[in-house]
């Protein structure tokens, strides 16, 4: 912590600096507020002790330019004064002063006075270093969420590959070979639990588009009829293992021509 004093007379700037030499704060001092304010756009004060009518510049000018000043908010201002109407202390708190010293003062009442000073920068102190905890603590947890989706979307798109791979090569069993029926619809199978893992992965690699903004919606003339049946196809499968009958009926009445993005549509229907 580092002081600054601003009076003009000096019997009162050597009582402030014996005192302030007590709590072991280091300190500048000057005898009026624009030497003040000078001394502070050049150096970094936490407490500043400033004399209401002075010279050049009153106190309460100087608390307004500091209060204005970028670092303003960082320092702890102590108005002294000899004006005891309270309209007037009123406009000592206006000017942004944190406290006010009303002259004559006995050394003792000025300890007071400096030692709340002194607890209310420690409070600060604590204050911006909790901030600063929790700033960190939300980068973290910002970085670990990107390097989890960065991780999903390199996963899920390797996995793609070998699926695609299966898909392909089931399509060529069926159609370049001669195969029992047993053994189509076993092809029939792989090739529908291959499609739907292809879905699912597809689905969390729009997760992670969602969490780096890249996501998007696509508008295309689509048949909604042929969207359904293709949900339908592919949870048969499940609904039959679970000793059920998945029937679609899709009604004549029904439009079946539509515009906007029919991937989504068919995950928001299996979901």
């Amino acid at each position: 912590m580092k002081a600054l004093l601003v009076d003009d007379d000096p019997d009162i700037r050597n009582l402030l600096s014996l005192i302030i030499k007590e709590f072991n704060i280091p300190f500048d001092s000057c005898e009026n507020g624009a030497e003040a304010w000078q001394l502070f756009q050049q150096n970094q004060y936490d407490l500043i002790l400033a004399d209401w009518i002075m010279p050049k510049m009153d106190g309460l000018a100087l608390c307004r330019h500091i209060r204005a000043h970028p670092h303003g908010d960082n320092c702890i201002i102590v108005i002294i004064t000899s004006e005891k109407q309270h309209s007037d202390l009123m406009q000592v708190l206006a000017a942004g002063a944190d406290d006010y010293l009303s002259k004559p003062f006995k050394p003792e009442a000025f300890k007071v006075r400096l030692q709340i000073a002194l607890n209310s920068y420690h409070n600060l102190l604590a204050k911006k270093a909790s901030e600063k905890q929790l700033i960190n603590a939300k980068q973290e947890a910002e970085a670990a969420n990107l390097a989890k989706t960065e991780f999903l979307a390199s996963v899920t798109h390797e996995l793609r590959t070998p699926l695609n791979a299966i898909v392909g090569f089931t399509d060529l069993l069926t159609e370049m070979t001669s195969l029992e029926e047993e053994q189509l619809n076993y092809a029939a199978n792989i090739n529908k639990s291959s499609e739907s893992l292809l879905t699912l992965i597809e689905d969390l690699m729009d997760f992670s588009k969602v969490d780096t903004g890249n996501f998007s919606l696509i508008n295309i003339p689509f048949d909604m009829e042929m969207s359904v049946t293709e949900v339908t196809d592919m949870l048969v499968i499940d609904a039959e293992k679970k000793g059920l009958e998945l029937i679609c009926r899709y009604t004549p009445q029904a439009e079946t021509k539509f515009i906007g993005d029919p991937k989504r549509i068919r995950q928001i229907m299996t979901n």
